[in-house]
Formats: C-alpha cells, structure tokens, sequence
C-alpha cells in the first residue's frame, strides 16, 4: 500500500515533491503542474531535475 507521507512545493506550486512510503521502501514522486515527472526517484534525482527550484521547496499545506 502506497501513502504519502509528506509534500513540498515551490511557492508557484508549479513543482511538487511527494514523499512516498511502501512497505518498507521510502521514495520521491515529482510532479510538474499536473505531470508526473519521476516516480519512485532518489533524493539526488529530485535535486537534479528542480535544479535551483530545489532550494525553494516549502511544506505543502
């Protein structure tokens, strides 16, 4: 059974990062407006596709 287990945006809300949990495995979802762009990413991945739109990640309400 998938479940996010938490979510970060850019404030423009344009790049979302969901943290996804599976069993025992934990892995990144990245979503672009409204296309996924990576499922079951690394950390080092996620970075490497925001590029500097990485460091404006913020808790997603």
């Amino acid at each position: 059974m998938k479940r996010v287990e938490a979510a970060m945006q850019t404030p423009d809300g344009y790049w979302r990062v969901e943290v996804v949990r599976s069993g025992r495995e934990r892995w990144y979802r990245v979503s672009h407006a409204n296309t996924v762009v990576a499922e079951k990413a690394a950390i080092a991945t996620v970075e490497r596709i925001l590029g500097p739109a990485f460091e404006t990640l913020v808790e997603a309400a």
